[in-house]
């Protein structure tokens, strides 16, 4: 009988992958959940023990450096490298294609090659004003993070621009040539409804604008704000978190390398370009009293190894080569301030409003190419009927 660590050698590096990540990751868990189960009050009744862990995984307070949460830290790292690597290597026989960030425009329907770029380094570049204001200037760091200050308004103009462009996708899906035509306007109208939510959620729906009183339903509010998500800010702010990664960082890389989602044709109209990539990873970045949430860290550590990635395998340009390499660096430098200096913030979750700022900013950005994509087919199909 063959040996199982045999066994294990002769499985394809993909299966290899899979098999380190579901270890690693899964290690990682019960870990994380022994170091909260040992927080766990005695006299609190048992019964309460499951919405207590889970409350907890999915929040935190501050970054820990104990030797338990760096081994936490150290297998999610591996699980992350394994998840690109089970994602990234050749099937057996295939040979693996390059996929070059200059070169974007091949599945590029929407917005044009300049455009993507100066989106990218737009990114790039508001990222290192933030980190330079955050090491120099933290009272101003702060300062600007506060209720209806710079941070907040711009994560609320995000989103309503974000929704007006999907109302006039759903204005420009009417003369659509493609298929689905009915259910993508619903989906661009379900789309700028949820974006109108989350935009008013984000200034508590003008409360303080309009000097509106904090009704008595909203009493329990985590702020005494008029407000929903702030009954469970912390565990809805980390699923929030992780969907908005899924959609601008996981789901194109996937997608990009499996095609999976495009399998779902009513909806592929919707699924985000690859280049999305380059701008939602910088939100990942941003984790101080949430950095030791086993997912936050996942979200890092493969944002990181996603570059790594195309920096090795996919940069043949030298444009491309600067645009990887300085996000790069400005994601890895970026979470090494805030876990170092955090401690100076004057509120705890002051860099989670910066990260609330960049999702709407992928949102935006994500609309924008998805209605490009529809104007150009309507014009093509114009042009071909003329």
């Amino acid at each position: 009988m063959e040996a199982p660590s045999l066994r294990i050698y002769h499985l394809s590096r993909r299966a290899r992958a899979v098999t380190l990540m579901a270890t690693t990751l899964s290690i990682a868990f019960m870990i994380n959940v022994f170091i909260q189960y040992r927080h766990f009050q005695a006299e609190v009744a048992v019964s309460s023990l499951p919405s207590y862990l889970l409350r907890n995984l999915l929040s935190a307070d501050f970054p820990h450096f104990t030797p338990l949460y760096l081994l936490s830290t150290l297998l999610t790292a591996l699980g992350s490298l394994a998840f690109v690597v089970a994602l990234t290597a050749p099937a057996e026989g295939s040979v693996s294609a390059s996929m070059s960030v200059a070169n974007i425009p091949d599945e590029q329907e929407g917005l044009t090659p300049k455009q993507i770029r100066i989106w990218i380094w737009m990114t790039i570049s508001i990222g290192v004003a933030f980190l330079v204001i955050f090491i120099f200037r933290v009272d101003l760091f702060s300062m600007m993070a506060l209720e209806d200050g710079f941070i907040e308004t711009l994560s609320a103009l995000g989103y309503f621009i974000a929704m007006a462009i999907l109302i006039a996708l759903a204005v420009a899906l009417r003369t659509y040539s493609g298929p689905y035509r009915k259910l993508s306007i619903f989906v661009a109208l379900g789309g700028a409804f949820v974006l109108f939510v989350m935009g008013g959620e984000e200034i508590s729906w003008g409360q303080r604008i309009f000097n509106i009183a904090t009704p008595d339903a909203f009493a329990g509010n985590h702020q005494g704000e008029m407000n929903l998500h702030n009954f469970a800010a912390n565990t809805l702010e980390t699923i929030f978190y992780f969907l908005a990664a899924m959609w601008l960082v996981l789901i194109p890389f996937i997608n990009d390398r499996t095609g999976f989602f495009n399998t779902f044709h009513p909806v592929k109209l919707f699924i985000p370009a690859r280049f999305l990539i380059f701008v939602g990873v910088i939100a990942v970045a941003y984790n101080y009293d949430k950095w030791d949430v086993q997912l936050m860290q996942f979200c890092f550590f493969v944002g990181v190894f996603i570059l790594l990635h195309f920096r090795r395998s996919d940069s043949q340009t030298a444009t491309s080569s600067r645009m990887i390499m300085a996000m790069l660096a400005l994601m890895i430098a970026s979470q090494i301030a805030f876990i170092s200096l955090g401690s100076n913030l004057g509120r705890e979750w002051d860099i989670t409003e910066y990260r609330e700022m960049f999702i709407p900013f992928g949102y935006m950005i994500y609309s924008l190419d998805v209605f490009q994509r529809v104007r150009r087919s309507n014009r093509a199909a114009a042009t071909t009927a003329h």
